[in-house]
């Protein structure tokens, strides 16, 4: 072959390969990426597990009006409750009552062995408040989208039952004893 010739070829091939090279650095790739986060709810733990109301009864051994107002008489603080979607919030309070301690003998006229009370919960979008009687199932507010807060339970105005435990009657004596009780609360993911 032709010196020149070679020469020419040899020169337009180098010439075009830097051409060809550039022309493949300008390539991409797309890689998407995907996740799950799972619905749940975490209830923290309160900062009182036992809340003592002491003696609720003045000289007439009837609640005194002190127990029976509006103001919290006691309380306790519940931090870290979330839910990362729509969710329910239940409050589910059981009478205090004597219980296993009752004497074996009929509630008297006139004197009561169960109380009920209010138990109120703030910190949810809408406060929740319980007054229990025997067979009920509590109650429940709805927050619409994901939501944290810190809860506060407050305990406030008792009052007598009558021997069934499923009506206020009011203005009754307490009979003596220890009484207990239970407040539930839930948190639950809407369906």
């Amino acid at each position: 072959m032709n010196r020149k010739l070679f020469a020419a070829l040899t020169a337009s091939v180098l010439c075009l390969a830097p051409v060809a090279a550039h022309a493949q650095s300008s390539d991409s790739a797309t890689v998407s990426l995907s996740a799950d986060v799972e619905e749940q709810c975490v209830l923290g733990s309160p900062s009182l597990t036992t809340l003592s109301l002491g003696d609720m009864t003045g000289p007439d051994g009837k609640l005194t009006s002190t127990m029976t107002g509006a103001s919290a008489l006691v309380s306790a603080q519940i931090d870290n409750a979330w839910c990362n979607a729509p969710s329910t919030l239940s409050v589910n309070a059981e009478v205090l009552s004597m219980g296993t301690s009752a004497p074996a003998y009929a509630t008297p006229a006139g004197f009561s062995r169960l109380l009920t009370y209010d138990a109120a919960v703030s910190g949810w979008p809408s406060p929740v408040v319980d007054s229990p009687v025997n067979g009920d199932t509590g109650v429940s507010t709805a927050a619409v989208g994901a939501h944290a807060e810190s809860l506060l339970l407050e305990i406030s105005g008792l009052d007598t039952l009558n021997s069934a435990g499923t009506a206020v009657a009011s203005g009754m004596v307490v009979e003596a004893g220890t009484y207990s009780g239970a407040i539930v609360l839930s948190l639950s993911i809407n369906p």
